[in-house]
């Protein structure tokens, strides 16, 4: 099967690329990394399969929910798609369902599960223990999984190749126009996730969050969200994505001196958190002229931000990198609202923490005032930002529109690294 996808010149799935890697780690004596290889190739064949079997067998989310009985449900949050059920259920329970579910089914579910059963506790003995094994050992962990993947033959049923919104359809009843128009564009498979199962206790990502996958958009939201501020939340998103993969486009980078000098994660967050957040404003005023319904969006949002400061406080000091980091976000989305609601926001915001207003008012202003026909402007906010927030030349800014980067001074683009 393996030769025959090289030899047409299609990408062999990824789980199986996993395994021959596992294969090779033994091979070298690599025999913890091999047997960790080695299940999670399993883990990764059964858990991207399993939806789509469950859908050729007809099975439910509900039932297949019920099949996998997938951990947090004391949270009693709902699942959204057959794809959130499978990323929270127990591997050993994806291989036994995997086994039940497949067309051609020639062993016992529950047999084909028992018997990975010593290779996933010996993985997680190596992962969450740093235990090191013989070659002995690692022989029969990948004797098995190879058995099971030989078994479940899943590189033998593609995925159906049908409505690539239809998790959005299941959940909404409905899809915006807008929505409609890039999924014929795009092509890419929408599924979505409950926010706040997978990112609790978090500003922004609780309530919202899009992560590219290969050709699948991973949207994680709020389930009762309106449809038509999914939509353009989804859309707006996608854009600010397609931007930040660009070239073409100013950004802040962090300079090998910053990750020397700081924490290098919490740096490289910060740019990117603030250099998305000056492109969304920008991508949110276009979008403002063309119909979609942005400034319901955008009051959700702030709506989102501010509901959370009131849960959990805003009790940290101007060291904290959310100081700088939720007054961008709320600035891009105040950027759209009228100057009354603004001024509302910001008045709310005050009560909660005085130095956060204020930072968001003048940010806001500052996004308000770009022109979102022109990429320049994202330039000329993002060196306000970065003279204000006093980063030196750990954070500059770089625009290829100027072939120069900005710190403490104007640089040749690419400068100081």
């Amino acid at each position: 099967m393996l030769r025959s996808r090289l030899d047409a010149g299609r990408r062999p799935p990824t789980w199986r690329l996993i395994q021959l890697d596992a294969r090779e780690a033994r091979a070298t004596g690599r025999y913890e990394e091999a047997v960790v290889l080695g299940w999670t190739a399993l883990e990764a064949a059964c858990k991207r399969n399993l939806p789509y079997l469950a859908e050729r067998k007809g099975v439910s989310l509900t039932d297949l929910r019920v099949r996998l009985n997938p951990g947090r449900q004391r949270q009693k949050r709902p699942f959204l798609s057959m794809e959130e059920v499978v990323v929270w259920a127990s591997a050993l329970k994806c291989v036994e369902a995997a086994a039940d579910l497949i067309p051609a089914q020639a062993y016992h579910p529950e047999s084909l599960s028992a018997s990975v059963r010593n290779a996933y506790q010996i993985r997680n003995d190596v992962v969450h223990r740093g235990i090191r094994i013989t070659r002995a050992i690692a022989d029969r962990a990948l004797e098995a999984v190879d058995f099971v993947l030989r078994a479940l033959a899943l590189d033998q049923w593609p995925p159906p190749t049908d409505d690539p919104l239809k998790s959005w359809r299941h959940h909404f009843g409905q899809v915006h126009r807008q929505l409609k128009r890039w999924a014929a564009d795009h092509g890419g498979r929408i599924v979505l996730f409950n926010a706040a199962r997978a990112n609790p206790d978090h500003y922004i990502a609780e309530w919202w969050d899009l992560r590219v996958a290969g050709t699948d958009y991973l949207v994680y939201l709020q389930p009762d969200m309106p449809e038509a501020v999914a939509a353009t939340l989804f859309l707006i998103s996608d854009e600010v994505f397609t931007y930040r993969v660009m070239d073409s486009v100013p950004a802040l980078r962090v300079t090998s001196g910053g990750k020397q000098l700081l924490v290098a994660g919490l740096l490289t967050a910060l740019a990117d958190t603030i250099s998305r957040a000056v492109i969304r404003a920008k991508v949110l005023l276009g979008w403002r002229r063309h119909g979609l319904p942005v400034v319901a969006a955008s009051n959700y949002a702030i709506q989102q931000v501010l509901e959370r400061g009131r849960q959990w406080g805003w009790n940290f000091d101007s060291d904290d990198v959310r100081y700088a980091i939720l007054p961008a976000e709320l600035a891009s989305y105040l950027a759209v609202v009228s100057s009354t609601a603004r001024n509302r926001f910001v008045k709310e915001i005050g009560e909660q923490s005085p130095g956060i207003a204020v930072r968001t008012a003048a940010w806001a202003e500052i996004l308000h005032s770009m022109d979102y026909e022109d990429d320049h402007t994202i330039c000329n906010a993002l060196r306000y930002f970065h003279d204000e927030l006093s980063w030196l030349d750990s954070i500059v800014v770089d625009c290829p529109i100027e072939n120069a980067s900005f710190g403490l001074r104007k640089w040749p683009f690419g400068k100081p690294d």
